[in-house]
C-alpha cells in the first residue's frame, strides 16, 4: 500500500495485476466494469480502484518514474494446477489457509472464498455437511482432502 486508496489492499491489486491489468497505464485506462469482472471485486470497489487510481495518478506514476521502487519479478509458476480453482474450508492440518492459497498461486492455480460453478475443487478435512459443502455437492464439485491436495503438487 502507500497511496491509501480507500478499501483497496495489497491483496486485491494482486487480484487485478493477476487479471492482467499489470501496469499503471493498464489499471488507469480500465472501466469500473471491466475491474468489476476481477475475482474479488463489485461496483462499489471498482469504483474505488478506478477513481482512487484516476485521482493520484500523478503522484503514483512520479514514484513509479524515480525508479527507486524495485518491483518483484513474479517467481516462475508450476503449472501443476494450471486452470484449476480450489476453495479451502474448515481447519487445515499441515498448514494455514493463507499458505494453501499460495500453493495454489504459485502452482498456476486460483484460489477462491467460497463455492461457485467455476470451481474445480474443494478442499477439507471434515465430512460434516457444512453450507460450502453442500453447495459443492449440489454443483457436482470435486470434494478432496488436504491430503489429495497436497497429492497434486508432489
Amino acid at each position: 500500500g502507500g497511496f491509501a486508496i480507500e478499501n483497496i489492499g495489497e491483496d486485491m491489486v494482486q487480484k487485478v495485476v493477476d487479471a492482467g491489468f499489470d501496469t499503471l497505464e493498464k489499471i488507469k485506462n480500465a472501466s469500473s466494469f471491466k475491474i468489476s469482472q476481477v475475482e474479488g471485486f463489485a461496483d462499489i470497489s471498482a469504483h474505488q480502484l478506478t477513481e482512487g487510481v484516476s485521482r493520484l495518478y500523478p503522484q503514483i506514476k512520479a514514484v513509479l518514474d524515480t525508479n527507486k521502487i524495485i518491483i518483484e519479478v513474479k517467481k516462475e509458476m508450476g503449472e501443476k494446477l494450471k486452470d484449476m480453482t480450489f476453495c479451502f474450508t474448515g481447519k487445515l492440518e499441515t498448514m494455514k489457509r493463507a499458505e494453501a492459497e499460495q500453493m495454489v498461486k504459485d502452482n498456476g492455480g486460483q484460489s477462491r472464498s467460497g463455492v461457485s460453478k467455476n470451481l474445480t475443487y474443494l478442499v477439507t478435512n471434515s465430512t460434516e455437511p457444512t453450507a460450502k459443502y453442500n453447495k459443492a455437492q449440489e454443483q457436482d464439485t470435486k470434494i478432496i482432502t488436504e491430503e489429495e491436495f497436497l497429492k497434486m503438487i508432489e
